[in-house]
């Protein structure tokens, strides 16, 4: 079965269907990296995944799915020590020290 990935609406398809496959739409997963990417990228890795995101909708064929599939992983290789990095950001809290 095809979703656009609501929770509520998966855990009430397994609670009656248990053993139906759910995938996500194709155009609700480019609408998302859309909101994450946004159309200009500022990185390398931004912008190539961007262009790779924008076939998702062109897919017609098992053929086509492999072929993105492949493509995505050589991305994923390229730039895995850079989407793996995490950024910690602490809050600054002022204190009067004399309350």
């Amino acid at each position: 079965m095809y979703c656009d990935g609501q929770n509520g609406l998966i855990k009430a398809i397994k609670s009656v269907w248990f053993n139906t496959k759910i995938q996500r739409c194709l155009f609700h997963v480019w609408m998302n990296v859309r909101q994450k990417l946004t159309l200009n990228p500022e990185t390398q890795a931004g912008q190539e995944l961007l262009c790779l995101s924008r076939k998702l909708l062109k897919i017609k064929s098992i053929e086509h799915a492999n072929n993105w599939q492949s493509k995505f992983k050589i991305w994923n290789d390229k730039y895995y020590e850079f989407i793996s990095q995490k950024v910690l950001i602490l809050k600054l809290v002022k204190f009067d020290l004399h309350m």
